[in-house]
């Protein structure tokens, strides 16, 4: 008799259990796989709240969502993909090759349309070791590549972007941005905006604004070390390069 009456208390738990994982599963995190088609929704594996989140992954493979809030969010090892959402975020990715959107993956649904006015909180994001893909989105953004060949994007706000060692591909995106190569042969591009491009180390290709048909740009490349190619930017050899990141 006793077993008969827990049952109903039993049915509660896992119906409210399902719900809680139906929920979780609800959320995702969008990687675009191909330019050209909209983003692959990824279930997410960790879930924040609406709220400021601490948030650590496993040593394998995590899908981690932020949601709301400034939080900080830790990948540790594996191939992660972790979307910050909206909040003004600290993301690291650690090991592994990671791919990291710091808001809410907007900017890759929608595209790139001049002028669009993205929300979303400013961001610091450290890709760590391994080949990462870094978007910083809305907000005025850090982007910091570690070790490894990395792939950053400011997107929109006036963003920082550091590839530091490998060779990395790095955008400013819209807005006045500040991309620096680092170690390694790089390629630089500021897209829309007044942007400053710093090569770094290595035989790095510079590119402005107008090379892509935006004239009305004011872009300064400055090579640094090693051999460089520059285009549609103006080039200037006395830059003091005073950014860094702790």
């Amino acid at each position: 008799m006793r077993r008969l009456m827990l049952l109903p208390a039993l049915l509660a738990l896992a119906l409210a259990a399902s719900t809680a994982a139906a929920a979780q599963t609800a959320v995702t995190c969008p990687v675009p796989d191909d330019p050209t088609q909209p983003p692959v929704e990824i279930p997410a594996t960790i879930v924040g709240t609406e709220g400021n989140d601490v948030m650590r992954g496993t040593d394998g493979p995590d899908v981690i969502a932020g949601l709301g809030g400034d939080d900080r969010i830790l990948g540790l090892g594996g191939d992660d993909v972790i979307c910050g959402g909206l909040g003004d975020d600290r993301i690291d990715g650690g090991d592994g090759g990671d791919f990291i959107l710091g808001d809410t993956g907007d900017t890759f649904r929608r595209g790139f349309p001049g002028g669009m006015d993205v929300p979303g909180g400013n961001d610091v994001i450290f890709g760590g070791a391994g080949d990462d893909g870094l978007a910083g989105e809305g907000g005025n953004d850090v982007l910091k590549g570690g070790d490894g060949n990395d792939f950053a994007t400011g997107q929109m706000g006036e963003d920082h972007v550091f590839g530091d060692d490998g060779s990395d591909n790095l955008f400013g995106g819209p807005g006045n941005d500040t991309v620096h190569g680092g170690d390694g042969d790089d390629f630089l591009v500021g897209n829309f905006g007044d942007d400053v491009l710093l090569g770094g180390k290595g035989d790095d290709g510079l590119f402005g604004d107008a090379f892509f048909g935006d004239p009305g740009a004011f872009d300064i490349c400055h090579g640094q070390q090693g051999f460089d190619q520059a285009a549609a930017c103006e080039l200037e050899n006395q830059i003091e390069d005073e950014l860094s990141l702790e």
